[in-house]
């Protein structure tokens, strides 16, 4: 503050003192006016507050009593889950957008989180899903903010931030109301696919990468691993067993005697 501003400082003071000195009972009436606004004004103020907080809840009460009623509608049970689906079916016309997902029987099913009737509820028959995968990932990206005209260097905030670890350091520049700062911020470029083949057609949903959890907790036995584990297994059998044939006919031909068809049955078998 320079000597003009405290001059007038000191000058707005002496007034002051003066006006309620000469004239203590208007100053005093002044004060009590200005008191009764102020609380006028602050009851108002918490009143509209009140109003805002009642309209908020009763808002959500409805909203609630809508979703409860939709969820009736399309029989969505408690247990379902959220996921994010971004596009690949046909039969979706809209993108980006959260869906109810829950499996029964025969089917693992669709609603739109908004209830948009021109979507409506859509269902995938199990054995039309061929597997599901994860692709992508997620990682760590630093960034610096702030700095402004306060004179810190980016070159500072960078050693300070590798001094300070991980977690970002604050270097304060030279205006303490305009530090430089290095966030951490988590990045997830993961994406889930699903596999799917409808009357003789193939194509791939795309949904966000945490649909891959939900999908391991309602269809296990559907993640790409598991089914090429499964697939494998599968063939080794025919081909063992078949291999088992060809034993039997070697010994019915007399090439093989009981005892050497039993030995290489028995290896074979231990294969399973």
């Amino acid at each position: 503050m320079g000597c003009l501003g405290v001059f007038l400082t000191i000058l707005s003071g002496l007034i002051l003192m003066v006006l309620f000195v000469e004239y203590t009972g208007l100053m005093i009436g002044i004060l009590f006016a200005i008191i009764t606004l102020g609380i006028i004004l602050y009851n108002k103020a918490s009143t509209k507050q009140k109003e805002v907080e009642i309209k908020l809840e009763e808002e959500k009460a409805k909203k609630k009593v809508w979703e409860d009623g939709n969820k009736r509608k399309y029989n969505i049970p408690q247990d379902a889950k959220l996921v994010r689906y971004y596009k690949g079916n046909p039969n979706i016309n809209k993108g980006y957008i959260k869906f109810y997902t829950w499996k029964d029987e025969k089917n693992i099913n669709f609603v739109d989180s908004e209830f948009n009737i021109d979507i409506g509820k859509v269902q995938m028959q199990l054995d039309d899903i061929k597997y599901y995968y994860i692709i992508g990932d997620i990682y760590n990206e630093m960034s610096i903010e702030g700095g402004g005209n306060g004179g810190s260097s980016l070159g500072g905030a960078v050693v300070g931030g590798l001094v300070a670890g991980g977690a970002g350091a604050v270097i304060g520049s030279r205006k303490k109301n305009d530090p430089i700062k290095t966030i951490n911020k988590k990045v997830d470029e993961r994406k889930t696919i699903v596999v799917i083949k409808e009357n003789n057609k193939v194509f791939n949903m795309e949904f966000e990468g945490k649909t891959y959890d939900v999908l391991l907790e309602l269809l296990p036995e559907k993640e790409r691993d598991y089914v090429k584990i499964i697939s494998t297994k599968e063939n080794n059998e025919d081909w063992l067993y078949k291999q088992i044939e060809k034993l039997a006919s070697l010994k019915n031909e007399g090439i093989l005697t009981e005892e050497e068809f039993q030995g290489k049955k028995k290896a074979l078998l231990e294969k399973i």
